[in-house]
């Protein structure tokens, strides 16, 4: 699926910029919420974890995983730079070198959470198969 995010947009120089990630919340939810936040014009394209494989294949995705963020042609890759680049354009990271600190220290307390969520993103409870993207332990409905 695709969504296209229409506002005002700060980015006027450039492309719209363009998110890929899975559909779900997960590490690509808070880019989401700070550029439709700031009203900055985004490409929304989720993705499947298919479709993530073929991205792969193709040496689209820098680190072999999602999210990336495509700006003027050029992919960037971690979830972190990227929601601080979003941060930055939406005005709700700080200009005050301090205060940056304390965003980038919370940021990274929530980053250490959410390495115990992906079992409950995606379904498995070893996360996924490098190569070839399957789940490892796949979580029961039971």
């Amino acid at each position: 699926a695709c969504f296209m995010f229409r506002s005002f947009n700060r980015l006027t120089a450039m492309a719209l910029p363009k998110l890929t990630y899975l559909d779900i919340k997960g590490f690509g939810e808070a880019i989401r919420l700070a550029l439709y936040i700031g009203k900055i014009d985004f490409e929304d394209h989720r993705v499947s974890h298919a479709e993530i494989q073929e991205l792969a294949k193709e040496g689209k995705l820098p680190y072999g995983q999602v999210p990336v963020l495509q700006l003027d042609g050029v992919t960037y890759a971690q979830s972190g730079a990227i929601l601080r680049w979003a941060g930055r354009q939406s005005g709700l990271y700080p200009e005050d070198h301090k205060l940056q600190l304390q965003c980038d220290a919370i940021e990274e307390a929530l980053t250490d959470i959410k390495k115990l969520l992906p079992s409950v993103w995606y379904g498995s409870i070893l996360g996924r198969n490098p190569a070839t993207k399957e789940p490892l332990v796949p979580l029961s409905d039971a």
